[in-house]
């Protein structure tokens, strides 16, 4: 099943705009071609990203798909 990767797609879709955003406010204002880079950059690869989920997505599979689970504060069991 496509939809099965052991991959955290859906995180790696709110990360990897969150980590460019992040990169362009650090960028000084005197380097607009480094900002307008990082930006591009940060743009392909979140579109690579949706590109590859709506491509490993089945339609005919029930239940949820692209689950990752993430323990955030184990003594509250929080995850």
């Amino acid at each position: 099943m496509a939809g099965a990767s052991s991959f955290p797609i859906l995180t790696s879709l709110v990360v990897v705009p969150t980590i460019g955003a992040l990169l362009v406010m650090l960028v000084s204002k005197r380097r607009p071609d480094l900002v307008k880079l990082i930006a591009l950059l940060a743009s392909l690869g979140t579109a690579g990203l949706t590109v590859w989920l709506l491509w490993a997505f089945d339609a005919d599979a029930q239940g949820f798909q692209f689950e990752s689970k993430h323990t955030w504060i184990e003594a509250w069991e929080i995850s």
